[in-house]
């Protein structure tokens, strides 16, 4: 989120549960960064795909353009991610020397 952010985009995020009282954690950065946020039941969260579809496309009618990312970043995108952030970890700890 800090990135969409970062970049100028505008971030909605749909979440299961409800909002906590103070928020705290990844919740209070991404919103004090700007997102949005829409928290669902444990019984929607079942729908989520149908659910994120039809936000996408309330948000197409207010002009925005969009990508719809699944929860997990389970995606080819989401999994390219991953593996960008492992090879940069590994870049990383390359360069770090350990003590034998």
């Amino acid at each position: 989120m800090a990135v969409g952010a970062r970049l100028g985009l505008k971030v909605v995020a749909v979440l299961r549960g409800e909002p906590e009282q103070v928020p705290d954690g990844n919740f209070l950065i991404c919103s004090l960064l700007g997102a949005d946020f829409r928290f669902i039941t444990s019984a929607d969260y079942r729908n989520v795909d149908a659910i994120m579809e039809d936000m996408a496309q309330e948000y197409r009618q207010k002009g925005f353009r969009l990508y719809v990312i699944p929860g997990g970043g389970s995606n080819g995108i989401g999994v390219l991610g991953y593996a960008k952030a492992a090879e940069e970890m590994a870049g990383y700890i390359r360069s770090v020397s350990l003590p034998r």
